[in-house]
């Protein structure tokens, strides 16, 4: 019988595409394919040991049913994601005023001006090292810098200490898996400050050592290192939110702008324009008293992960 040279073309560049098919997929499978996966020979499966599988050009008239290299997919958090205390919507003023209250103002914390905030949830302490390390084995967070002795992550004895040494992206990426979010610079300042104009988050008293962990006869009060979350009751505000003053600044949602002028009066973050320059609020243990005031406010690169930089976390309330 006389044999279609096409025909035997397509047949030879079909049976050389699936031995190809069959070779990748065993190699994959005995690279460091989990045993309890099914490595069909019909499918490439991806290899554990992080080696990209070689894509295959198969023949126009071959089906390639390759499935995606899909992410698995990530663990959210459902309980024991961190307490918070509710802020019912309203307005406050937002800002530095001069006088008494406003004699350590910056042009950056000008003009005071009011704002109208929805209700939301805020986090009652800083995030802690211990939360963080459920959230890297989620796995939903990386890991933070830990060049520096003062970095609290994976330290023995400093779970409960606030986590530091992390980028703007980590934070809302925690926060994120926490089913919160990073708080708007105005949402962290009525929480600070409440509605009667309150110049640092317990009252009017000067900021010190017995109200928070501050730069007072030297870095944290005099121990060289923040302390455990909620270690200065005495500084609380009057719902009961933990270390708004000192230990570590904690990143917000808003860019930078050196001014108030023009920014949101609906409790929004201020998001344009888009810059490196990214706002944290609430001084650390590094700082000296004047920067304990709720209405100061620094600019950090976003992608700066020092000691002294942390985060807690808000939400959308409904009330």
């Amino acid at each position: 019988m006389r044999r279609d040279p096409v025909a035997s073309s397509r047949g030879r560049a079909l049976a050389e595409a699936l031995l190809v098919v069959l070779f990748v997929s065993c190699s994959s499978s005995t690279s460091g394919t989990d045993p309890g996966t099914d490595a069909g020979t019909d499918a490439i499966q991806p290899s554990d040991t992080g080696q990209e599988v070689p894509a295959i050009d198969l023949p126009a008239d071959v089906p390639a049913d390759v499935p995606a290299d899909v992410p698995p997919e990530v663990a959210t958090c459902t309980t024991d994601c961190g307490a918070m205390v509710p802020i019912p919507a309203g307005s406050f003023q937002m800002g530095c005023v001069a006088g008494d209250l406003g004699s350590d103002c910056a042009a950056s914390e000008k003009p005071a001006h009011a704002v109208d905030v929805p209700a939301f949830d805020i986090d009652v302490t800083e995030v802690t090292a211990s939360l963080w390390a459920r959230c890297v084995q989620a796995p939903a967070c990386t890991l933070p810098n830990s060049s520096s002795d003062l970095c609290t992550y994976g330290k023995a004895g400093k779970e409960q200490f606030p986590v530091n040494c992390i980028e703007r992206d980590q934070a809302a990426a925690f926060c994120q898996w926490a089913g919160k979010r990073l708080c708007s610079e105005a949402e962290w300042e009525k929480a600070a400050v409440g509605t009667d104009g309150r110049k640092y988050p317990w009252g009017n008293d000067a900021a010190t050592c017995t109200l928070a962990v501050l730069d007072e006869n030297g870095v944290g009060c005099g121990t060289g290192a923040p302390f455990p979350v909620g270690s200065k009751p005495a500084g609380n505000t009057p719902l009961g939110l933990e270390d708004m003053a000192g230990n570590v600044w904690e990143w917000v949602a808003d860019y930078y702008h050196d001014t108030y002028d023009n920014a949101p009066v609906d409790g929004s973050a201020w998001l344009i324009p888009a810059t490196q320059s990214q706002v944290a609020r609430g001084g650390a243990f590094s700082d000296k008293a004047p920067m304990m005031r709720s209405s100061d406010r620094r600019s950090f690169n976003l992608h700066l992960d020092g000691y002294y930089l942390g985060v807690r976390c808000c939400r959308s309330g409904g009330t």
